[in-house]
């Protein structure tokens, strides 16, 4: 593995995580971060601002701020091989500025340990989901985490 890929474990009693408009990229770095900046109600500079106050907190540890970035951004980190099958799946709006992080985490992730749904163009983002802004495409969105859930308790 990479450095700094030892210190991520994955604990074994965790049954499963959902992330609905995961940040996987403290760089910022994905496509949709441009492309969606004007359709997005999460506003780009309260992720700046949140990037830089994680990254800062990791330096003032003693970690390189180059390392604080790569280990702390699961979108482009170099090892994701720690994960277990199944149990990652993650919602992204077609219009989120954070839509390419969910991407890019799951096509490095080894093969079947993410599953993801990404709620399309007639849905604003995933904040319908979280501002429980009900619609057919949200409510499916929801029935497919609430199946994730289920699945995974019942492993």
């Amino acid at each position: 593995g990479a450095e700094g890929a030892a210190a991520v474990v994955w604990p074994s009693a965790l049954l499963g995580a959902v992330g609905v408009c995961p940040w996987l990229d403290l760089t910022l770095s994905g496509g949709s971060v441009q492309q969606n900046l004007n359709m997005d109600l999460l506003p780009l500079s309260f992720v700046e601002r949140g990037a830089r106050c994680w990254v800062q907190a990791m330096v003032d540890s003693g970690i390189p701020e180059e390392e604080a970035l790569r280990t702390s951004s699961p979108a482009i980190a170099s090892d994701l091989s720690y994960m277990e099958k199944g149990k990652v799946f993650l919602v992204a709006g077609a219009r989120d500025i954070l839509r390419d992080d969910a991407l890019r985490f799951a096509k490095r992730a080894p093969e079947g340990t993410v599953r993801t749904l990404v709620v399309d163009d007639g849905v604003l983002g995933t904040h319908d989901m979280v501002l429980m802004l009900r619609s057919e495409k949200t409510e499916a969105a929801f029935d497919a985490v609430a199946g994730f859930c289920a699945e995974r308790m019942a492993a």
